[in-house]
């Protein structure tokens, strides 16, 4: 089994298309909050002919009514006990124009529900069930921080550290395969400064336990950090005045566990985040949320960055190398905390304030094991050079030394003959020794952020490009070349 780089996450991305029927999504301006509901908006069909929108109200009374925020000719309700208002309400209004680009021929229905509303969930059941192309949207904010919502103490420093740790246990509970209502609502009691529309949240959830449908988080940042796509997914340990917490989550009938660009974001965000807190001198321990897919996958790693085009860090776990780093996860979390050493003592180009924002970041997941191995003197023959395989050397001492697929596309004349020296030289043993050893062939997917370009470029391509201006993603078919790095 090999990955195919951004083939791959196509593929997981139509099979995600194929079963989404309804999403949980931020209200923010679209500044801040734009982002992420592009990232659940774009997993619906295309021909979605009606869209139930169910709101937060920000000013609910306590009587038991359902209110029509918005309903457009030929939306039909059948048999209902909703109430037309003219109430304006932000977590719609802000949402509407995305609604309508995204979905030009459907129909939309809004609705606010009121404080002690029931049945609505039997409702919107009743006609997800009957009408095939109609999705399901809700929207709830997560933690509003600082002097403007009056909890300026709610959140200790480092504040997004607290607050990714405050919101974990919920948005598991919110993705796990079996819905536990009584959980959820039990977090949202306990908590009440965690979400913005805790209503709409419990209404949401149980029609998704109603429908069996399961979740998957697409996006999650907070607006703090919004100068560029990776400082969204970035912790910075100096003290936060306010903040919006976001997240977005897509649910239908099929759970899917391969990664998506969420992760990616997260794994390149959480290497940054390592990086700028020991730049800082902050302290905390920078948290890769529990409910990411990455602590179910067990793949091998290398964490890196390169600045003005250098290598100044490649830092990696193999599968199973160390008992303790058994998940991708975990393995994440080890790399990145060496990049630092990594980068004064080997490669001798530091981390400072001044190219913390100029270094290129990059996640790179081996494939899982087993791996193609093979007797050290067969390495003229069984691998060639083509930039897409990477190898694994054992020498018979029991040193080893990997040589990942960027090394050959970035010395694309080596003979094999001086790549096997040269990487029996790396793992400290002797000319020619590598001839008695073992070696084994795997093949990588490789992220990294570009700084001047604001893009992730994958390989092996195609590579996605998301556009800051229109708040969509295209697909570049060839690599960028000019994203090279040193030997690592």
């Amino acid at each position: 089994m090999s990955h195919t780089g951004g083939k791959k996450i196509l593929r997981v991305e139509k099979k995600l298309k194929q079963s989404i029927r309804a999403a949980l999504i931020p209200h923010g301006d679209r500044v801040y909050a734009g982002h992420a509901r592009y990232a659940a908006l774009r997993y619906f069909k295309k021909n979605t002919k009606e869209i139930i929108y169910l709101a937060t109200l920000h000013n609910a009374n306590s009587s038991d009514t359902t209110y029509i925020l918005h309903r457009d000719k030929g939306f039909r309700l059948g048999k209902h006990g909703f109430v037309k208002t003219k109430i304006h309400e932000h977590s719609f209004d802000w949402v509407h124009d995305e609604l309508m680009d995204m979905f030009p021929s459907a129909k939309i229905l809004a609705l606010g529900p009121n404080k002690g509303v029931k049945n609505l969930d039997v409702w919107i059941v009743h006609y997800l069930n009957t009408h095939k192309n109609c999705i399901f949207i809700a929207t709830v904010d997560l933690i509003h921080y600082g002097k403007k919502f009056n909890n300026l103490h709610y959140l200790r420093y480092p504040q997004q550290i607290d607050k990714v740790k405050k919101e974990e246990e919920l948005i598991k509970a919110l993705v796990n395969p079996t819905i536990n209502l009584q959980h959820v609502e039990q977090i949202i009691h306990d908590d009440q400064n965690l979400v913005d529309g805790p209503k709409t949240l419990r209404i949401f959830m149980e029609v998704m336990k109603k429908m069996h449908y399961k979740g998957r988080v697409t996006d999650y940042y907070d607006s703090h950090g919004n100068s560029d796509l990776i400082s969204r997914y970035t912790i910075d340990t100096h003290p936060v005045r306010q903040l919006v917490s976001y997240v977005s989550i897509v649910y239908g009938s099929k759970k899917i566990d391969e990664l998506l660009p969420i992760d990616i974001l997260l794994a390149l965000g959480y290497l940054k985040s390592i990086i700028l807190r020991n730049i800082q001198g902050g302290h905390g321990r920078i948290p890769l949320p529990s409910w990411s897919p990455l602590y179910q996958k067990k793949n091998g790693i290398f964490m890196g960055t390169s600045y003005l085009g250098n290598t100044n860090c490649s830092y990696g776990n193999f599968e199973q190398e160390n008992t303790m780093y058994t998940t991708t996860a975990s393995k994440i979390k080890s790399a990145s905390s060496k990049c630092t050493e990594d980068a004064k003592n080997r490669w001798k180009i530091p981390y400072n304030a001044q190219n913390i924002n100029q270094l290129s970041y990059k996640v790179e997941f081996l494939d899982p094991l087993p791996w193609k191995s093979y007797p050290g003197h067969l390495a003229p023959k069984k691998f060639k050079n083509d930039g897409q395989h990477g190898i694994y050397l054992e020498l018979p001492s029991g040193r080893s030394a990997t040589y990942l697929p960027s090394v050959f596309r970035d010395n694309p004349k080596w003979s094999i003959t001086k790549m096997m020296n040269q990487l029996t030289k790396k793992a400290g043993g002797y000319k020619n020794e590598w001839k008695r050893g073992i070696f084994k062939i795997y093949e990588t997917t490789s992220y990294t952020w570009n700084p001047q370009s604001k893009t992730i470029y994958i390989y092996p391509p195609p590579l996605i490009r998301y556009s800051t201006k229109s708040k969509k993603y295209s697909i570049r078919k060839k690599y960028h070349k000019k994203n090279k790095t040193r030997k690592k």
